[in-house]
């Protein structure tokens, strides 16, 4: 399960070196429960497929949690919006319209 994601995640679940993700031990039962709440509670889902997903062992829970953590934002969307402008602009480009970036 390779990537070139270099760096690590936020939450710190994962740890990366060489190009390939590690994740961390899982925590104890308690603050396993408390994130797994909280990607399921960001999940928006059905309540019958968050029964399901609650019935799932620690191990799949754990790896539901890191791999959420990849895909979350980061920064709010106006954040990249900037950077895309201020990129362009140096590069002397006319691609971005006024209307995008206020």
């Amino acid at each position: 399960m390779g990537s070139a994601y270099s760096g690590h995640s936020t939450g710190d679940q994962e740890h990366v070196a060489s190009g390939v993700r590690k994740r961390l031990p899982i925590p104890d039962n308690e603050e396993l429960e408390k994130k797994f709440n909280n990607v399921l509670g960001m999940m928006d889902l059905p309540l019958e497929k968050e029964r399901e997903m609650r019935k799932f062992n620690d191990e799949k829970k754990w790896e539901i949690i890191c791999d959420q953590e990849l895909v979350a934002e980061r920064e709010p969307p106006h954040y990249y919006l900037l950077k895309i402008k201020a990129h362009m602009s140096m590069k002397g480009s006319k691609l971005i319209s006024p209307c995008l970036v206020q």
